[in-house]
């Protein structure tokens, strides 16, 4: 194999990182539509109504979701529901801010719409629709106890919009309402393949996609009846009569959804029930390409891994190693099952040794635990001894090696938040936190694990992860921190 062979794939590996778009969904949004479906009902219909009967901790509660719409334009439509997900993708990347910014050019891009006055008007008129729209939600949020509560809601607050070129800075904005804007700073959100949703080709499939994206939560299985999810989290009209025209409906998106390896497989059965099984792998690239600071306060968990893991000396000091390399738990631990049951453990450690070497060369990287999953999924292009040679000649600028010693920088910068911020709590505060999150890990799925432990030992795995959650609490977020540095490497 030859080096240019290997650079390029290297850069390969990182460029298809760059591919996936992380957005951001509300929960109660990827629940419940707030377009329809129809185009006669978009005009026609003053509101529409969804409802579904679910199991909270008080009880069963009915939940129903009531959207109203512009008194002139009407409801909003599946295309206003997309400026919906790519003004959600840009307030991620714009840090959660009630406040987001954008260009209509790269707006009507990340949307893929086409650059002319049309699509200019339409966006004008989704954000009319968006910013007019009301919800009634009963029992569809809670309070602090957790007790279901009524809202009365609206999306977006304001929106502005100027007449921005191609390369103009961006100067339009919308504001979200308070509502959204409490969901996304309280994390009442999860995060959406945003660049999966756009390369779906159906307003259902997108629907379908969102809906079971949040059903399944970190389940791979999930079944409903199928009228109620046509009609209550689809927004099929209600006038389809039979369930063989509803199917009609769902089976290109539902087909669509395996084709693109959201879905294992769905079945329908006799009681006209639908089956769904996910692909458990699906969620891996949005992990693999989380920034570093995500990365970082994603990793919250620190449990030991699958008995099947524990029992083999091997496949633990993998792990270790993976954990090492800030991958998070869940990625790390699927990894090492799946080179357990392929029996290709010597294979994760030749990849980790090969990534090991790229990084002591100071090889760019701007995600390395993504980096690193790519090469345990791809492949050594080289052995290690032959990497160092290689990496000498890629070409590394000044920019890409500082981002990447910001990024270490920044590791150590949470480390030591977590002791500054544990070293003020007074010894009543202190206490109360250690015994809390004790009582969490001798409750948790791992409880028989920890229960075997010495006091010594749970009580500093208990210190360990109370710093933690004080750091992630206390953090600047990455390009912030860079930027109180005076140092603009770091912006990506």
């Amino acid at each position: 194999m030859s080096k240019l062979s290997d650079q390029s794939k290297a850069k390969r590996l990182q460029n298809s990182l760059a591919q996936v778009r992380i957005g951001q969904d509300e929960l109660n949004l990827a629940i419940f539509p707030i377009a329809v479906l129809d185009k006669r009902e978009q005009r026609t219909k003053r509101y529409l109504e969804f409802e579904e009967t679910v199991e909270i901790k008080s009880g069963t509660v009915t939940r129903k979701w009531t959207i109203s719409g512009h008194a002139k334009e009407g409801l909003p439509s599946p295309r206003d529901e997309d400026l919906y997900v790519g003004l959600m993708e840009l307030t991620r990347e714009q840090g959660a801010t009630k406040k987001v910014y954008f260009s209509r050019y790269d707006l009507l891009k990340r949307l893929g719409w086409p650059i002319n006055q049309s699509s200019y008007d339409r966006l004008e008129q989704g954000l009319l629709k968006l910013s007019s729209l009301h919800v009634n939600a009963v029992n569809a949020y809670v309070d602090s106890g957790g007790n279901p509560v009524t809202v009365g809601m609206t999306v977006i607050q304001e929106y502005k919009l100027h007449k921005e070129n191609a390369n103009s800075a961006p100067k339009s904005y919308i504001v979200w309402s308070d509502r959204i804007a409490q969901s996304i700073s309280s994390q009442f959100i999860k995060r959406l393949d945003s660049s999966f949703y756009f390369d779906l080709s159906s307003p259902i499939a997108k629907r379908l996609f969102r809906y079971l994206d949040r059903r399944f939560g970190k389940d791979t299985y999930f079944f409903i009846s199928i009228q109620k999810l046509a009609f209550e989290h689809i927004g099929l009209s209600r006038g389809i009569k039979y369930t063989s025209q509803v199917m009609q409906r769902l089976t290109p998106a539902l087909d669509e959804l395996v084709a693109k390896q959201f879905l294992v497989k769905w079945e329908r059965d006799s009681n006209d029930v639908i089956h769904f099984y996910k692909n458990q792998h699906f969620g891996d690239r949005i992990q693999m390409s989380l920034p570093m600071d995500e990365v970082m306060i994603s990793y919250e968990e620190e449990d030991l891994p699958n008995k099947e893991i524990v029992d083999n000396s091997k496949a633990v000091a993998i792990f270790n190693m993976l954990i090492k390399h800030r991958l998070m738990k869940s990625v790390a631990e699927k990894i090492v099952l799946a080179g357990i049951k392929e029996s290709s453990l010597s294979s994760i450690e030749a990849a980790i040794a090969y990534f090991e070497s790229l990084k002591k060369k100071k090889y760019p990287m701007s995600n390395p635990p993504g980096f690193l999953c790519h090469l345990i999924a791809n492949g050594v292009p080289a052995t290690p001894e032959e990497a160092v040679e290689e990496v000498e000649s890629v070409s590394e600028t000044e920019g890409e090696i500082a981002l990447q010693m910001l990024e270490v920088e920044y590791m150590n910068y949470l480390d030591q938040l977590g002791e500054t911020e544990f070293a003020k709590l007074s010894e009543n505060r202190a206490k109360t936190l250690l015994d809390k999150k004790r009582a969490d890990l001798l409750t948790s799925q791992h409880a028989d694990t920890f229960k075997r432990w010495s006091a010594s030992q749970l009580n500093e795995h208990a210190r360990k992860m109370v710093k933690r959650d004080l750091a992630r609490k206390a953090a600047i977020p990455f390009q912030a921190w860079c930027s109180s540095r005076g140092n603009r490497s770091g912006t990506k």
